[in-house]
């Protein structure tokens, strides 16, 4: 029997907010950062098929928390993926289950969490009942469509393995990506964040810029500086630029002593008296890749 989960909860000194009408989960004191899961898969031959199959599964040890799959049909598989992520997109049920053991292979599994979307019996959309756990259709900024699940798991079951059933998931028809946050239920909030920035629960801040992809570092103005526009390799003034402005930068260049591009062909010369020079970290710069490219 699949287990009921509760409804959104916060863990420790970390506190959730919601933005009034949206649901979007928003950290007040630290940042909600999601651990990349490694996704493997078990391997044999299913007596049901009567062929070679494979399963997914995720290791989370002893940990609780909000256990989040991304998942992109394989488009070179044909057309079967790509119809499951349209039931998804138009809110049927997708019977998605996490499993105590490779179902796919192995008779007398039993299911541990249950991912389960309908309409309700006046045929209404966007009507969420589920189980445990949280299914949808979106697309992702980079254009590509994902199913999303995401279940918080309240404690940690059958060692912490869990295996990931659907139809044509044996068969190489999705290419999958776990996220795990622990010790918090994020399972409410990420639902408002499919087809937005799923599964981040808000943008990437550094400060007071979003961290983008492509970014290499910060400018911050220290002291009153001229923005120059690139026009024909000639450099003019645009602007100046206040104290405390924040900007990405996208490239460096050496020449005029050094200026750094901003971004749309608008620079800013390096002079430290300035600006201020900073490279992001490389969990900010994954997590960016995460929201754009995954």
């Amino acid at each position: 029997m699949f287990k009921k989960i509760g409804k959104l909860a916060a863990a420790g000194a970390l506190t959730v907010t919601l933005f009034s009408g949206l649901g979007v989960g928003q950290a007040n004191a630290n940042s909600l950062t999601p651990t990349e899961v490694k996704v493997n898969y078990e391997k044999g031959y299913s007596q049901a098929d009567k062929a070679e199959r494979q399963q997914p599964y995720v290791d989370l040890g002893n940990k609780k928390g909000t256990l989040v799959f991304k998942m992109y049909p394989n488009t070179k598989k044909g057309i079967w993926a790509t119809n499951i992520w349209l039931e998804a997109k138009n809110n049927f049920g997708g019977h998605y289950a996490l499993m105590d053991g490779p179902s796919v292979l192995k008779q007398g599994t039993t299911g541990l969490y249950g991912f389960n979307l309908i309409k309700n019996a006046k045929g209404e959309k966007h009507v969420w009942k589920y189980e445990a756990g949280i299914t949808g259709g979106g697309t992702a900024p980079n254009g590509r469509n994902y199913i999303a699940l995401a279940v918080y798991l309240p404690k940690p079951l059958n060692g912490g393995r869990y295996y990931l059933d659907h139809s044509s998931m044996s068969e190489g028809s999705w290419e999958i990506k776990a996220y795990f946050y622990e010790n918090i239920d994020l399972e409410d909030s990420l639902f408002f964040q499919i087809d937005k920035l799923f599964p981040l629960v808000g943008k990437v801040m550094w400060g007071k810029t979003e961290v983008k992809p492509g970014q290499i570092g910060k400018l911050t103005i220290k002291a009153p500086t001229t923005l120059w526009k690139e026009t024909n390799g000639v450099l003019e003034k645009s602007r100046t630029l206040n104290v405390g402005e924040e900007y990405r930068i996208y490239g460096y260049k050496e020449q005029d002593g050094g200026i750094y591009g901003v971004g749309g062909g608008y620079y800013v010369k390096k002079d430290s008296s300035k600006a201020l020079y900073e490279t992001p970290s490389k969990a900010k710069l994954r997590l960016a890749e995460i929201l754009y490219k995954e």
